[in-house]
């Protein structure tokens, strides 16, 4: 179930009982959720939750109890950085107005501020870029985007590294993509192109806690 943190109402219920969730992702417009068998699937926050795409489910071998990463990241694109810095500038310019209308009769503040929001809403992005498990070694970056009432995805790169995947981690220049695997490798790949940037080996201390911070 998905609630709101504000209110404490539900949001929407999703048919995943019986399975653990493994990952959760959130971005301004997006919500990506991977089950522990490997299902990731993305749901549209502005439809309620009700617009959803199956992303990617992780190939295993039927009854392997190999372990490695199941999880998403999601990759918020310049158009959605953009559009938060000027949601925040909105914030801050509403409440200045606020206090500037408390003493004068230029009209009521929330009208002023649902004309704001109403003019952010239509600048609102409709694509982002996911970073799925494809399968014990390899990564799939994926394009996101909203038409009308239909979320459709286009794979975009692959990234293959040796051995298990373990964690992954975007670099905060979206630039780079992380990768750890049970053999203690990091792996770094340029994010763009999946091109194979460098390797750091670290110390395996043990092969069921590897993880990237």
């Amino acid at each position: 179930m998905i609630f709101d943190l504000k209110t404490g109402k539900i949001k929407q219920s999703l048919p995943i009982s019986g399975f653990k969730i493994s990952s959760v992702a959130v971005s301004l417009n997006y919500l990506a959720i991977t089950q522990s068998t490997g299902l990731t699937s993305v749901f549209d926050k502005n439809s309620n939750f009700e617009i959803s795409l199956k992303l990617e489910e992780a190939h295993v071998e039927l009854g392997a109890q190999t372990k490695f990463f199941k999880g998403v990241r999601l990759l918020e694109t310049d158009e959605e950085l953009m559009f938060k810095k000027a949601a925040e500038v909105s914030k801050n310019s509403s409440l200045t107005m606020q206090n500037k209308l408390k003493g004068t009769n230029q009209g009521p503040y929330e009208n002023t501020q649902a004309s704001l929001t109403k003019d952010l809403n239509a600048l609102k992005p409709s694509t982002i870029k996911a970073i799925t498990v494809h399968n014990v070694n390899t990564l799939r970056m994926h394009q996101i985007h909203k038409s009308q009432n239909a979320l459709t995805s286009i794979s975009l790169v692959n990234y293959y590294v040796d051995g298990r995947i373990m964690d992954l981690q975007i670099h905060p220049s979206n630039d780079y993509l992380l990768v750890l695997t049970n053999e203690g490798i990091i792996s770094i790949f340029k994010l763009a192109n999946g091109e194979l940037r460098g390797r750091i080996e670290v110390k395996p201390f043990s092969t069921s806690n590897y993880s990237l911070d």
